[in-house]
């Protein structure tokens, strides 16, 4: 084996010695020192790690603001990209509660509304988002209307008309009853009031005795007769017709596709929703 020239090892390229070499081993140590700094992440590599706290050479990427004369190395790489309180201070990267992206300046991946261009440094997004009108898809709500109206109206003009009738009757004959209790009268002499008996050809007054009047006249009183006339009953039949009439009646149209409206509900509260993939919490730590 030549001197300066052993075996490496297959990852880094290191220098490997057999036992019982005994070439000059400075070259080799600057060697494996050389490959051992480039190995290193370099200033401003920015990484998860699952610990709390950073370790050595590390810094949180919690958007702290830091010197720029105590972390020169680190000020040299991102400068002010990430925020900067005065000339003296510059801040690190903020990843709290946020996840990271690739630029995108061109908006080829991200659209440009509403965030435009997706520069080295920019933050934006929203942990929760309300939707606006404008960007809901165009959509329908249904709506019927009922088979009936109950509220509308209908004019009615009746021109006259009128009925004809007509009226008969027939009585089947009918009779009244009467009844005579029996009545008589009392006589009154006007005159002499002598009474001669004896015969006569007329007026006889029973038995054969004839009673002859001295006088020129005899006279009865007035007396009721007390005669009853029963209650008949008519057998009348009487019947009315009335004719069919012809109504000259007009009814106007009414339109029920006027005047009435839709009333169709909203829906949603109108609240914002959490706007989140599925994560696990790991620090974001950068190198110094």
């Amino acid at each position: 084996m030549s001197p300066g020239v052993p075996p490496t090892t297959p990852n880094l390229g290191l220098p490997r010695y057999a036992p019982g070499d005994i070439e000059d081993f400075a070259a080799q140590i600057n060697a494996i020192v050389d490959k051992l700094d480039t190995a290193t992440p370099p200033t401003g590599t920015v990484v998860c790690f699952a610990g709390a706290t950073a370790p050595a050479g590390w810094l949180l990427c919690n958007g702290a603001s830091l010197l720029r004369s105590s972390y020169a190395a680190l000020f040299a790489v991102i400068s002010t990209t990430y925020g900067a309180a005065d000339g003296t201070h510059f801040n690190v990267p903020n990843m709290i509660g946020r996840t990271a992206v690739h630029p995108d300046p061109s908006n080829a991946v991200i659209p440009s509304s509403p965030y435009g261009a997706i520069n080295l440094g920019t933050m934006v997004g929203l942990g929760t988002y309300t939707l606006q009108n404008s960007e809901m898809p165009v959509h329908s709500h249904g709506a019927a209307t009922g088979a009936y109206d109950v509220n509308h109206l209908h004019a009615a003009t009746d021109s006259g008309h009128g009925h004809s009738a007509s009226s008969s009757s027939s009585d089947g004959g009918h009779s009244h009853g009467t009844t005579d209790p029996k009545h008589g009268h009392n006589i009154t002499n006007q005159g002499n009031q002598g009474f001669v008996w004896g015969s006569a050809s007329t007026n006889n007054f029973g038995g054969g005795t004839a009673l002859a009047a001295q006088h020129s006249a005899l006279a009865t009183d007035q007396q009721s007769t007390n005669i009853n006339i029963n209650t008949g009953f008519a057998s009348i039949s009487t019947s009315t017709s009335i004719g069919t009439g012809t109504a000259n009646i007009s009814v106007g149209a009414c339109d029920r596709s006027v005047n009435h409206t839709h009333t169709i509900g909203n829906d949603g509260g109108g609240a914002a929703h959490a706007n989140m993939q599925p994560v696990t919490a790991l620090n974001y730590i950068i190198k110094t």
